[in-house]
């Protein structure tokens, strides 16, 4: 995988981190909203969003038939509209959708249809404008990992649709074959993602298609998922024991806040840019669901 990953130790199991009913984290850092340039990770600051008790997990029970119960990934970007990956068997497809109170609904036409094919193409993020996308996919890339090996790409809307994608290189983090770089996570013009549960980051070069920088993110325990608030003081992250919350004062390195009541099962996908709302999928016997933890200011 690289030389960075050596930096992060495997998650201690006798470490239980503790469960998580009020998370109160001092601050988060500032950076541009998704889509803007100047992001900085060493600079939290302050922020004014909802940073105290979650809730017991909602679910939103009403999801378009085209989607069913195979979600994999949700994530918002403005005016209610959501980017959106799901099962279609045997591979991954992206869609955005909308959600109101009546629940989540695929839009038409699919701005990703001409992407969508036979390979993997899943957990889209992008920035709230809309006019690009970062996503993971085993198709062709150099290198190339193989069928079933994820690597990033990106895609540019045009018109009424996205283009044809274009490799996106991570720096020090492919080896010429797996292990995948997958979920990634576009926060300002930085893009959070895993690799064999480490979460790492770098900083996204749209005009060179490059993500330049690139590391372990400090004080995170392992895990998968990543999901990082705006401001960039707390990142959620899928562990065995459900999802961890870790958070960073200003200038700091991040550290474990312990685990969200109930989420065992859960993986998170998304936060709103107010910090009100953790989006999760639940997986089950029946399964994907959407679920919900809101949050006390």
């Amino acid at each position: 995988m690289g030389g960075w990953l050596t930096a992060c130790g495997s998650f201690d199991a006798t470490d239980t981190p503790a469960v998580v009913g009020d998370a109160s984290p001092e601050a988060a850092s500032s950076d541009g909203s998704p889509g803007t340039d100047g992001a900085d990770a060493d600079g939290p600051t302050l922020d004014a969003g909802c940073r105290g008790a979650f809730q017991a997990p909602r679910t939103i029970s009403t999801l378009d038939s085209g989607i069913g119960t195979s979600l994999r990934s949700v994530r918002g970007v403005a005016n209610g509209t959501f980017l959106i990956s799901y099962d279609t068997s045997p591979d991954d497809n992206m869609a955005t959708a909308m959600l109101t109170p009546a629940g989540l609904t695929l839009a038409t036409p699919n701005p990703f249809n001409a992407l969508n094919g036979s390979l993997e193409e899943t957990t889209p993020t992008g920035p709230s404008d809309l006019s690009f996308v970062v996503f993971a996919s085993d198709r062709s890339s150099p290198p190339d990992g193989g069928p079933g090996i994820l690597r990033l790409w990106i895609t540019e809307f045009s018109s009424t649709a996205f283009g044809a994608p274009e490799y996106l290189a991570v720096a020090g983090a492919e080896p010429t074959s797996g292990p995948s770089i997958n979920n990634p996570y576009l926060v300002g013009n930085l893009i959070y993602f895993d690799v064999q549960n480490v979460v790492g980051s770098g900083e996204l070069v749209k005009a060179t298609r490059n993500v330049v920088s690139v590391g372990v993110v400090p004080g995170v325990n392992n895990g998968s998922h990543p999901v990082v608030t705006k401001e960039q003081g707390e990142l959620f992250t899928q562990i065995g024991a459900g999802i961890l919350l870790s958070s960073r004062p200003p200038g700091a390195t991040f550290s474990s806040q312990g685990i969200l009541a109930g989420s065992t099962g859960d993986y998170p996908t998304w936060i709103s840019d107010d910090a009100c709302q953790l989006y999760a999928i639940h997986s089950g016997t029946g399964g994907r669901e959407l679920r919900v933890y809101d949050r006390a200011r």
